[in-house]
């Protein structure tokens, strides 16, 4: 009996004698006095002996030795750690996971070498070109305390004790060489048995298999990021009637990156059309389906396309073409496009009015000066692809110098908090909308960007500006089409024109530059050639004669640059611009 254990054994014979209850199949590890460096493990029972009046006479103790079925306990044991390997998806730490399973329990030391290329950049050499390959110390542990009389493997009576001390074991996957492991047992432990070498390579199986993962995982990682990051625009465009401050935080977990994608884009009249959506999904998939996505829109909303019905044409093509996401014989099931949302917001700093629809999106906050910020009131329609139902569009009157916040469903959720407390703090974020963005951004992402991101994290903050009612005019005429050439005809015929934009406003002169007609602004002093502004004005109903009456609408503004933008509400309807 091992002196330091003595006490526990008192004690518990000391309970059977006065409760009479027996224990049964108590383990007991004690060296033996021939080799006490080394233990045998015993299964100890006890109970009480009693004379034939009930009266206790004493103790009875049976032992027998299990050395090697205990041994056996502990490989398997072992082996059931070995979920405790690669809980994440990193190399390094999942060489550290390996030395915290066999350190102590099954070596007194081990040493992880893994290939440079590895570590740096996820990309292993072939197995068969293992000469000249670069190899980088990232564990080395050694047990912290002489394991003493602990019952571990290598400590116990084994019949096999002329085995290696240290056993060198290569980290092979899919026929790549990622490192090797080196674990040693040093006295008074027992060599590696055979027993132990089979246990060794399960164990270093595994760990490969997660490294294996983990580098492709960085190497997929940083191929979506890369192709994501060429996806979104480089330089988000900054028109006179708004002031744009945007970021985007890739997820932190091991999910990998989404999906999400943001855009500002120049619409004819000193509009700006503003984009935030979220596909379905991590990975490469995601991020080809949110360019092609991304691509989809600007070319729908160069049409000059109401939010809602550019939301239902594509609709239309992710629920029917597909957009050509996948490539025949994929073995993917669904596109990645179906369910994805989108919100499109249209901003006219002329009326100070936004026009905005969603498809399964989150609406906008919006700070106005004065008052509290708040959630629009906007109706969302279904996600992308699924079909259904419409989507409708909402008008709101937006002040100058308002705040509008896009974004997407990873700034306001997490694990701890629902969406209604993630727009709460974004609303108290927003509290001032006379901060700078950019420092408004860094303020609102700023736990994100700690590396903590459970979702891909998209914000654009847009503050609004009116554009002065001098400084532009609108009108909306409606023509037949055997009028058309009777509304060029003023623009050729005479050296000045009332063309429907600057109504009253303009006069004739000749450009000193030219000897063509053109029309001078009284209160712009700028020069309008009346062939383009007219011309452009009729061409739509003149090119679409069977769809009867049509709606022009022709804007004129001035600012650093001078545009006349014309459109048609007939169903061909384009934008002209000037």
């Amino acid at each position: 009996m091992s002196p330091e254990r003595g006490g526990i054994l008192e004690d518990v014979i000391a309970e059977v004698l006065a409760s009479g209850e027996p224990v049964f199949d108590l383990l007991f590890g004690s060296p033996s006095p021939a080799d006490p460096d080394h233990h045998r493990v015993w299964s100890c029972s006890y109970f009480r002996l009693s004379d034939q009046d009930g009266r206790p006479l004493g103790v009875c103790e049976s032992a027998y030795e299990i050395t090697r079925r205990y041994e056996a306990g502990l490989r398997v044991a072992l082996l059931g750690r070995v979920s405790e390997i690669g809980t994440s998806l990193a190399a390094v730490r999942t060489a550290q996971d390996l030395a915290s399973v066999a350190v102590p329990d099954f070596a007194d030391r081990i040493e992880v070498d893994l290939a440079e290329n590895v570590v740096a950049d996820g990309r292993p050499s072939p197995a068969h070109v293992r000469s000249g390959t670069s190899m980088r110390r990232v564990i080395d542990r050694s047990a912290e305390a002489p394991p003493g009389s602990a019952p571990r493997l290598g400590l116990l009576v084994s019949a096999e004790n002329d085995g290696p001390r240290r056993l060198a074991l290569p980290l092979v996957a899919r026929d790549a060489l990622l490192g090797s492991v080196t674990f040693t047992r040093t006295v008074p432990r027992y060599p590696f048995s055979a027993q132990d070498q089979g246990l060794a390579e399960e164990l270093v199986s595994r760990a490969a298999v997660c490294i294996d993962n983990a580098r492709r995982y960085a190497r997929e990682h940083e191929a979506a990021l890369t192709l994501q990051r060429s996806l979104l625009p480089q330089v988000v465009p900054q028109p006179a009637a708004v002031e744009v401050a945007h970021r985007y935080v890739p997820t932190a977990g091991p999910l990998g990156v989404g999906g999400d994608w943001y855009d500002v884009i120049p619409l004819s009249g000193a509009r700006v059309g503003l984009v935030v959506g979220d596909v379905v999904g991590h990975g490469l998939n995601a991020a080809a389906t949110m360019g092609r996505l991304r691509t989809t829109v600007r070319a729908l909303a160069a049409l000059d396309l109401a939010p809602d019905e550019l939301l239902a044409r594509l609709d239309d093509l992710v629920g029917q073409a597909r957009i050509g996401i996948h490539r025949a014989g994929s073995d993917a099931l669904e596109d990645q496009a179906l369910g994805a949302t989108c919100l499109y917001a249209v901003y006219d700093p002329v009326t100070g009015t936004c026009v905005l629809a969603s498809a399964g999106h989150l609406a906008p906050v919006v700070s106005v000066p004065g008052r509290p910020p708040e959630p629009l009131e906007l109706s969302v329609g279904p996600p992308l692809g699924i079909g259904g139902l419409p989507f409708e569009c909402a008008e709101v009157r937006v002040p100058e110098g308002s705040v509008l916040a896009l974004y997407t469903d990873g700034l306001i959720e997490s694990r701890r908090d629902g969406v209604d407390s993630g727009i709460a703090s974004l609303c108290r974020a927003l509290v001032d909308p006379a901060q700078d963005l950019n420092t408004l951004c860094d303020v609102i992402t700023g736990s994100s960007s700690a590396g903590s991101a459970e979702d891909d994290v998209t914000l654009l903050l847009v503050r609004v500006q009116s554009l002065p009612s001098e400084n532009s005019a609108d009108s909306a005429m409606r023509d037949r089409p055997e009028r058309s050439a009777a509304a060029r005809a003023p623009c050729s015929a005479r050296p000045w024109a009332r063309t429907p934009a600057a109504n009253s406003v303009v006069r004739a002169t000749c450009c000193p530059t030219s000897a063509s007609p053109w029309v001078r602004s009284r209160s712009w002093g700028m020069y309008i050639c009346p062939n383009r502004v007219v011309g452009d004005a009729v061409a739509r109903p003149t090119a679409a004669p069977n769809h009867g009456e049509a709606c022009t609408w022709t804007r004129l503004c001035v600012g650093a640059v001078t545009r006349c933008s014309c459109s048609s509400c007939s169903p061909e309807s384009r934008c002209r611009r000037g």
